[in-house]
């Protein structure tokens, strides 16, 4: 073979050889056209007596997607929606199911604080971040080292009925009050906020009823009602707020005892199906629409009338809502991660400087 016909051969070689390592990469004008979207568990409540916060959860991040048109920083949102009907159980298996088959480099949820404690050990596992809407749970996580892959973006049950036991003894004069409320983590802890601040305050907390979350009539627990007490304080969620109400009507108690409730006692977002029975019902709920600051109203009442999102709905999701995931959903959108290449210390290290409200 002429040195002329080896040069030519060589050429050709390399040439194909060239061509070939080429076209397995994309070029990089379509690697920034077309990044991969960015997938997000959503672990929330869509059956069962708390699908009522499931439907405010729902709200809440379609609130915010439609406001972006559904993208985070250039990259199409995959919303990856899980019911766990909230059955602790049922909440872990789908955590597992998001992470093993999805491959979901983040979720955000649950709705209750009994699914969070029960995901608490598979996510210090699997080290997949967590954001929660969830109080967190300050009695039951007290025995649990802190788990740095969560972030509460919401707060504790006790933190609002503190105040709430404080204003019925020394504002209200209450004397002598019973509890009554959800035989769940939630309900167990936002009763214990009470508890200790009435009690404190020169109150007798003389009667603790704990229906089961799923109780269907209330009357059996209306009857043992202590008929002396100043007042009542539920402690109830979801749907479950309304039935209790109605049937504390229908019992003839409203009027004689006065009613206190925890935050999703009243809510905006079941308020809005109740009738009378929730006139005259002392709660530490969160704001109502028509107390809201000018800042908040900018940023999600002018999408109210079309999408019927109540501000307990932006409550709800604070984890894709505005400040309180910001730099998360950022650094994870910006930075182009993918489920293969996905950097769990990354993401952990921008969740302890997230500043929760404003």
């Amino acid at each position: 073979m002429s040195a002329r016909k080896r040069i030519s051969g060589i050429s050709r070689r390399t040439l194909l050889q060239a061509g070939a390592l080429m076209s397995a990469y994309p070029a990089p004008q379509l690697l920034a056209q077309t990044p991969e979207p960015l997938k997000i568990g959503f672990l929330t409540v869509l059956t069962g007596p708390l699908a009522a916060g499931g439907q405010q959860q729902q709200e809440g991040a379609g609130l915010f997607l439609n406001e972006r048109n559904g993208m985070i920083a250039g990259r199409k949102v995959e919303l990856i929606t899980q019911d766990t009907g909230g059955n602790p159980a049922l909440a872990k298996t789908k955590t597992q199911e998001l992470v093993e088959r999805y491959n979901v480099p983040i979720m955000i949820g649950p709705l209750a604080t009994n699914e969070a404690i029960a995901m608490d050990s598979y996510i210090r596992e699997t080290k997949v971040p967590l954001i929660t809407t969830t109080s967190a749970a300050t009695v039951d996580l007290k025995s649990h080292a802190v788990n740095p892959w969560v972030l509460h973006a919401f707060g504790t049950a006790p933190q609002v009925t503190y105040p709430l036991g404080d204003y019925a003894a020394k504002t209200l004069g209450f004397k002598k009050i019973a509890i009554v409320a959800e035989d769940f983590t939630y309900g167990h802890e936002g009763a214990g906020g009470f508890h200790l601040a009435f009690e404190a305050a020169g109150g007798k907390i003389v009667q603790k009823l704990w229906p089961p979350l799923n109780t269907p009539e209330y009357a059996p627990y209306l009857a043992q009602i202590k008929p002396d007490v100043d007042a009542i304080y539920m402690g109830f969620a979801g749907s479950n707020p309304v039935r209790f109400l109605k049937q504390f009507n229908d019992f003839g108690l409203k009027g004689k005892i006065a009613v206190l409730g925890n935050t999703t006692s009243t809510d905006e977002g079941i308020l809005r199906v109740m009738g009378d029975e929730a006139i005259g019902v002392y709660t530490g709920a969160g704001m109502r629409r028509a107390w809201i600051h000018q800042t908040t109203t900018n940023l999600s009442l002018a999408s109210m009338p079309q999408t019927n999102t109540t501000p307990d709905s932006i409550r709800l999701v604070p984890t894709l809502h505005f400040s309180s995931s910001r730099k998360p959903s950022r650094q994870l959108a910006q930075r182009q991660m993918t489920q293969r290449h996905f950097s769990k210390p990354c993401t952990r290290s921008g969740l302890p400087t997230v500043r929760l409200g404003r």
